[in-house]
């Protein structure tokens, strides 16, 4: 068994809810009290609230600390300083996707189909913007996510599809594909329809991959 620490939307040197670094460690503080030992921490984005390189690199160096880090960048990011892996844990291949359109709040996965028709094994997708949510805002639902959902749907191995943006936890599951939304680590977000409310949980998604190809998760709120 293979443990993912998915977390999300840190925004390092925002000030608006607090400082974010202090919920980082809160956080992390709660990953630990529960035993949760990660082989891998996936964030999906939003490290940094204004681009800043010294804020990604504080999130960054901090998760280091607790497992080795994939990143992805968000939309409140500069993509040049998240650098995209990928990262192997068993049978599972864990890919960071960018889905960022420079100066935009919502993104894109228009690239995902022709992925999709290359992945022949167990496979982790993480990216910012997510496929499936609960929102009708455009700012947070993603460009191309319908063909990028039929195009996953069948491909040949279990996908797990990891994801942050909405600032709320999502969990949905579409043939093979498994939608994982993290709920973010600075502030919480409910969404209905096209508003939201600054309401709801923080904290990080726990995912637990199997060498069967099973995958399980739950969020532990903090």
């Amino acid at each position: 068994m293979w443990r993912v620490l998915h977390i999300s939307d840190t925004h390092a040197g925002a000030n608006a809810h607090g400082d974010p670094l202090e919920r980082l460690e809160t956080v992390l503080g709660a990953v630990a009290a529960d035993g949760f030992s990660p082989d891998l921490v996936v964030h999906t984005g939003d490290i940094s609230d204004a681009g800043q390189a010294s804020d990604v690199e504080a999130v960054l160096d901090r998760l280091a600390g607790v497992a080795p880090v994939l990143a992805v960048p968000g939309n409140h990011d500069d993509p040049a300083t998240v650098t995209l892996t990928e990262a192997g844990l068993g049978p599972w291949r864990v890919i960071g996707i960018d889905t960022t359109i420079p100066g935009e709040i919502t993104g894109q996965v228009h690239d995902l189909p022709h992925l999709a028709g290359e992945l022949t094994g167990p496979t982790v997708l993480a990216m910012h913007h997510p496929m499936r949510t609960t929102s009708t805002n455009p700012w947070f639902t993603t460009l191309g996510r319908d063909r990028a959902v039929a195009a996953l749907s069948e491909a040949r191995g279990p996908v797990v599809a990891l994801s942050g943006h909405t600032h709320e936890s999502y969990a949905e599951s579409l043939g093979n594909v498994r939608f994982w939304g993290g709920p973010a680590c600075y502030y919480a977000l409910t969404h209905d329809g096209d508003t939201w409310t600054h309401a709801g949980d923080t904290g990080v998604r726990l995912v637990e991959l199997g060498p069967d190809r099973t995958a399980t998760s739950r969020v532990l709120r903090a």
